[in-house]
């Protein structure tokens, strides 16, 4: 049964693309009107206009989630637009290819644009879920989900900074959760395993074999497979869950490092 999510006004950061894109979507087909925020608000505008033309409710709103100011000002949109504020999807990060580009190991890390990461994606969901809280407080409650990753739980070789970050964010909505809960407002993450959005379609298919091939699911996952998972928690089915971050990755996580070769070799000696 799909969520019902009507009478529900939410906020997705990151919306113009990606995950925040297809959130955006399946939370206007639950019912919920929807505000989608992005840096890129002529992106955010063609996003709206969709959900308009399938008889959804929805504004654009820009904004830079590196500046305080115009994430107050988002909100402060939202509620006047909209009426009310239920549900925000904190999703927006730092991921343009020329930032990914030079995010390798700690011997690589450079302090300027570490800060510039530590912004967007750390203090930026801080100041997201600041300035929904303030709001939600007021009325009744409400929830805020915000978007980790694997990555936050596990040590890599390269993306030190984004790791990081993703990490803090965990911290962030542990403290929410804790923070606000007498208000009535729940606070979660989800954290997604590698999903094949459109800025994957340059990734290189051996790349995403390799990780299929660890994955207890036979694929990797869909955009529709975190939007899917936020539409629920934002819902009242949901009403009892909260401070946790919920694994959406097919099993990634779930197994010892050397599951793939065991299953393998099983499969080649029962041939």
């Amino acid at each position: 049964m799909s969520p019902n999510l009507s009478g529900k006004v939410a906020i997705v950061t990151g919306a113009a693309s990606g995950i925040g894109r297809t959130t955006a979507a399946t939370l206007a087909r639950a019912g919920a009107a929807v505000a989608i925020a992005d840096l890129n608000l002529t992106g955010a505008q063609q996003v709206a206009d969709s959900i308009m033309a399938d008889g959804g409710r929805a504004i654009a709103v820009g904004v830079d989630i590196a500046v305080e100011d115009q994430i107050k000002a988002m909100v402060d949109t939202t509620v006047r637009e909209l009426g009310r504020l239920d549900i925000v999807h904190a999703n927006a990060a730092l991921t343009s290819p020329a930032v990914i580009s030079r995010d390798g190991g700690i011997a690589d890390i450079d302090a300027a644009l570490f800060a510039k990461v530590l912004g967007v994606n750390v203090i930026g969901s801080a100041l997201t879920a600041k300035y929904a809280a303030a709001h939600m407080a007021g009325h009744g409650g409400g929830v805020i989900i915000f978007t980790t990753s694997q990555e936050s739980v596990l040590g890599e070789i390269v993306r030190s900074m984004y790791s990081a970050s993703k990490a803090a964010i965990e911290s962030i909505m542990r403290d929410t959760a804790t923070q606000y809960g007498a208000a009535g407002i729940r606070a979660v993450s989800v954290s997604p395993g590698l999903i094949l959005t459109e800025g994957m379609h340059s990734v290189p298919q051996d790349f995403i074999d390799r990780l299929t091939r660890h994955n207890l699911l036979p694929r990797l996952g869909a955009p529709e497979n975190i939007a899917d998972t936020v539409a629920f928690l934002a819902s009242d089915a949901a009403g009892y869950i909260t401070g946790i971050s919920i694994p959406i990755d097919g099993g990634m996580l779930q197994h010892f490092p050397n599951f793939a070769d065991e299953r393998d070799a099983a499969t080649n000696t029962r041939h």
